[in-house]
């Protein structure tokens, strides 16, 4: 059947079309993975009080000593590492793995380009404030650490002619690009020479 058209149960493990499926608004395709005979059923066990007999081997396997889960989506048996977290589900991660819940969040993306692009200006648009604020609590909080260290003038790496020519514009009324080329070559090299007479003085 067609993929796009078909949607495979997670309990019964069939490829069902999409209206056997129950629905749910926040997915692709608008369908849960799971069916409506085993929602049914399902639901009948919750009425009840009847603790619904599942047999968990079929989704938790020990493999070579390591404990897996099958995937939801490309029904492989992976490492707990492989999944990501999530409190509601069964030992504490989600159903589907990370490669292919990036997958679906990639497709989803091609498909509706405009409407994700819409709708990321509109957050920006509506939390630019909160968003800011949290910036710079973020980086006074990273200062903090002392992993911060303000980088001076000799110690970038990137000696192009612009960066050049702006450090010579600063010390001398001429600008940066009045500057002849062969004196931007040779203030670059007394940089660069500066730079390693200061990481290697003693």
């Amino acid at each position: 059947m067609n993929e796009e058209t078909t949607e495979r149960c997670r309990v019964c493990l069939e490829h069902k079309t999409l209206d056997q499926m129950k629905k749910r608004l926040g997915r692709h395709n608008g369908v849960d993975t799971l069916c409506k005979p085993c929602r049914r059923e399902k639901e009948y066990f919750r009425v009840h009080g009847v603790e619904r007999p599942k047999d968990l081997t079929l989704v938790f396997k020990t493999i070579a000593g390591a404990k897996h889960k099958r995937c939801s989506i490309c029904s492989e048996y992976k490492t707990y590492d492989i999944f990501g977290k999530s409190k509601k589900n069964q030992e504490g991660i989600t159903s589907e793995c990370k490669p292919c819940r990036n997958e679906v969040k990639k497709q989803y993306r091609l498909k509706n380009a405009n409407h994700v692009r819409q709708l990321s200006k509109e957050w920006i648009k509506n939390n630019y404030g909160k968003n800011k604020i949290a910036d710079k609590m973020r980086g006074e909080k990273y200062r903090k650490t002392g992993k911060f260290k303000t980088r001076t003038k000799l110690e970038r790496v990137n000696l192009g002619d612009g960066y050049v020519r702006n450090t010579l514009a600063s010390r001398s009324p001429m600008k940066g690009s009045e500057f002849p080329q062969e004196m931007v070559e040779t203030y670059r090299e007394l940089m660069k020479l500066r730079k390693f007479m200061k990481e290697n003085t003693i």
